[in-house]
């Protein structure tokens, strides 16, 4: 009777090193979706950040920015490039209507820099009461 000197039980070491080289793959492809996330929700915030100091431009138009035609440009405190653009309204129905109030087409880009805008708003205004 012959007695075993090793058990023959438990994992090789080339299967350690395919279970190892799977978990390696999976942890690479998890890490990278959760960088490729991460970067997503920054363009994000930043893009809710720049539209809310749109609509603050907006806001302020006929208060502190004059409302009248013409192109203004400034720097918000964050370094952001933001510009206005006034023009009088063109459009069918302003030569359809004869109404009193004058009406302006207004463009707001807040960004960067002027020429790459992360956002940029278009809205109709008319002169405040």
């Amino acid at each position: 009777m012959t007695r075993r000197l090793y058990d023959q039980s438990g994992f090789t070491v080339l299967e350690a090193l395919i279970a190892l080289a799977i978990l390696t793959g999976v942890t690479a492809s998890v890490l990278s979706l959760l960088g490729a996330m991460r970067a997503a929700q920054a363009r994000s915030h930043a893009k809710l950040i720049a539209m809310i100091e749109a609509r603050s431009l907006l806001d302020r138009l006929g208060r502190d920015i004059p409302l009248q035609a013409g192109i203004s440009n400034g720097a918000l405190a964050n370094g952001r490039r933001w510009s206005l653009r006034i023009e009088a309204y063109r459009g069918e129905a302003a030569s359809a209507t004869a109404h009193p109030l004058a009406l302006f087409d207004v463009q707001v880009r807040v960004g960067p820099d002027n020429e790459a805008s992360i956002v940029a708003l278009r809205t109709l205004l008319g002169p405040s009461p």
